[in-house]
Parts: structure tokens; C-alpha cells; sequence
């Protein structure tokens, strides 16, 4: 038996029918699927797109994390569990014929009657393994998705034994990390069923299709600007880094204030860098204005000099290739609005913002004090 089901209407009215205009038939299912698949195309695959799970009131406990699990995702090595997360990716890619976790917004969510009587022990043979459906509406514990979770755990068991010096798990772990998918890609099932609107009328599959693009729109931006900011700490700190070693290796004078400044970005770590916002200036110049982070105290002249220094030795390294994209400072007052960093030395805080914060809210940041700051000359700090 078939145990497919639609993506529903995701919206909470009463059930009473509207009347709608003949040529308006972007409202039903088969019109939702049509214009989220092409939407999909045109996008490609986003399986690394991060969502943000809704609150549903569907069935289904709470998932309690197992302890023993926790503490071998604490101490197990990194590249064994991504080798882990490829063979779960890899499952639901075959099982569900899916490139990525984008693919599940099409998802077949299964026949709720399929369910019930699964949940009465009145269908032996569902869920069907030749023909597999999570139930969308609810969580991975309940009946139907733990019993789909046990013929993927199965799946992903067979996996396993094909793969060369592959650590083994407990089921446990296995069944942890199955359910930690099942989570996101029902995240992306959910945001592709129409909501209502202030009108108290579904969105069109249209308005659901805008959505969904907006928020992968948006969602890869913040990705973009994540990973600049991890670039711009890792550029700050190899350069400081490097520098360090070669004024030690030459007594040079300024050698501490070197080893300082490459401290005190391993102190800021990756949350204390600056946000950058990107634009296009003429018609090929591009460039990025810094975000000014109002908590962080100021210390524009030594991050410019360790921007400085590195774009250099790019240039050194690099005479053709890449451009490198300009930042511009103090240009535009583009403010960040970030949570705050916590657990950094109290002095690179700014003095005026921490003044201004509750003590609860400096209590919770939990700073330290085992890093001082220090004044430098930056004219004479020659490289």
C-alpha cells in the first residue's frame, strides 16, 4: 500500500472551505510541488542550509539524549564521525532519492491513516521498506518514524561493515545521529508547507516558494559571513603568528609586542572579528565595510596593521591570481548586531558598553582577567 500523504496545509483554521477563483490554482498541492521543484533547480542543492525547526504539536516524546553517546561525541575523533555523517547522507540520499537536505521540502509525508493503524498494530508490513516515508507531523520517537528509523539503522549497519578501519558504534550512536538528520530535514519539510497569514488564509504555493528562497537566501549569507570572519581570523592570527617567530629569531625589540598582538586574537578568537557586509563599487571593484562591534573595545590601529602586513605577503606570494577584495574602514558607520563574545579577557571589552550593561548580563558574559592590555606604538612596530 501506498503510504504516501501531501505536505498538508501546515496552517491551523477550523477546516470550513473557501470559495476560490477558477484560474486561481496555485493553492493546491500539485501546484506546490510544481513551483517548489523548480525553485529547488534553480537554487541547487542546499543540504548545508541550516533551518530552524518549528514548534509542532504533533505526537511524539522528547528525544533524551544517552549519556554514553554524549561522551563518545566528546572524544571520538572528528574524521571517524564525518565518515559517519557521509554514510547517514548517503542512505537518505538512496532511500529517499534526494541530492540533500533541500530535497525533503517535496518530501511525501506518510498516509496518516497508515499511521494510525501502525500505532494500532492493525499494518504489519508498514512502514514499507521498499517504499519509505517518515510521518512529517511528528517527532523521530514517535511510533511510525522510530519504526523507519529502525529499517535505516539496519541500512546504515550494512553500511558500515563495507568500510575499511571504520571504528564501531553502538546502535545507540547510530540511532542519534539517524534521528539528528531526521531532524533537519523535517526543519526543511516544514518550511515548504504553507502558513497562514494575517488575512487567516494558507499562503499560495507561490508566497511559499518566496519564502523558502528568502530564508536560503539568507540563511547563505550568514554562511558568507561566518566563514569571512573565520578567514579574517586566521589571516590575522598565522600573520601575527609569523611575524612573532621572526622578530624572535631576531632580537628584535618590538619581538613581545609581536607575541602580544598574536595573543590577544587567540583571546578574540573567531567571535571577536568583526562582521563584514560585501557591495559591489563600479562595475567590478568590490569591497568589504566592516561591522563595528559595539562590546569590543577599540582596536582598529593593531588589527589594520595585522590586515596590512598580511595583505603584503599575499601580494608577495601571489603576483597574479586573485584579487584581493579591499576593506574599508570607517567609511560607512555599519553597526553589528551579534550577541556579544563571551569568556574574553575583560579588556577587550569596550569600558563605555560594559558600563552600560546590567551585572546579570556581565556576570553571563564570564570574563577573564588573565590577559592585559597593552599600548603599542604601532608607527614604530616595523615589519
Amino acid at each position: 500500500m501506498d503510504s504516501r500523504g501531501g505536505n498538508g496545509d501546515g496552517g491551523d483554521g477550523d477546516g470550513e472551505e473557501e470559495e476560490e477563483d477558477d484560474d486561481d490554482d496555485d493553492d493546491d498541492a500539485g501546484s506546490l510541488k510544481k513551483i517548489l521543484r523548480k525553485l529547488l533547480s534553480a537554487i541547487g542543492d542546499g543540504s548545508g542550509l541550516k533551518t530552524q525547526q518549528r514548534k509542532s504539536k504533533a505526537r511524539g516524546r522528547k528525544s533524551k539524549k544517552n549519556p554514553e553517546v554524549l561522551d563518545t561525541k566528546r572524544n571520538e575523533d572528528q574524521d571517524m564521525r564525518l565518515t559517519y555523517l557521509e554514510l547517514v547522507r548517503v542512505i537518505f540520499k538512496e532511500t529517499f532519492n534526494v541530492d540533500g537536505d533541500d530535497g525533503f521540502v517535496l518530501h511525501e509525508t506518510a498516509l496518516p491513516e497508515l499511521v494510525l493503524a501502525h500505532q494500532e498494530g492493525m499494518a504489519n508490513d508498514e512502514p514499507n521498506k521498499d517504499d519509505l516515508h517518515f510521518d512529517m507531523t511528528a517527532g523521530p520517537d514517535s511510533e511510525w518514524n522510530a519504526a523507519v528509523i529502525q529499517i535505516l539503522l539496519e541500512k546504515l549497519q550494512d553500511a558500515c561493515e563495507g568500510v575499511d578501519g571504520l571504528d564501531s558504534r553502538s546502535d545507540a550512536y547510530l540511532v542519534d545521529i539517524l534521528k539528528d538528520k531526521y531532524a533537519r530535514v523535517r526543519a526543511v519539510y516544514l518550511k515548504g508547507t504553507p502558513r497562514m497569514k494575517e488575512s487567516g488564509k494558507n499562503e499560495t504555493a507561490r508566497e511559499v516558494a518566496g519564502r523558502v528562497k528568502r530564508d536560503k537566501d539568507s540563511a547563505n549569507k550568514k554562511a558568507r559571513t561566518r566563514e569571512r570572519r573565520i578567514n579574517k581570523y586566521t589571516n590575522r592570527l598565522e600573520t601575527a603568528s609569523l611575524i612573532a617567530e621572526i622578530k624572535k629569531h631576531d632580537n628584535a625589540d618590538d619581538a613581545g609586542n609581536w607575541r602580544w598582538l598574536k595573543m590577544m586574537i587567540e583571546h578574540l578568537g573567531r567571535d571577536g572579528m568583526s562582521s563584514d557586509e560585501s557591495e559591489i563599487e563600479g562595475d567590478t571593484e568590490a569591497a568589504f565595510y566592516p561591522r563595528a562591534l559595539p562590546w569590543r573595545r577599540e582596536m582598529e590601529s593593531e588589527l589594520q596593521l595585522l590586515d596590512s602586513e598580511y595583505l603584503k605577503r599575499a601580494r608577495a606570494r601571489t603576483k597574479r591570481g586573485a584579487k584581493h577584495i579591499q576593506r574599508k574602514r570607517g567609511i560607512r558607520k555599519l553597526v553589528s548586531k551579534r550577541d556579544p563574545a563571551g569568556g574574553l579577557p575583560l579588556c577587550l571589552y569596550d569600558d563605555d558598553w560594559l558600563v552600560s550593561q546590567t551585572k546579570r548580563a556581565v556576570h553571563s558574559l564570564a570574563p577573564t582577567t588573565e590577559f592585559k592590555w597593552r599600548d603599542l606604538n604601532i608607527i614604530n612596530m616595523k615589519v
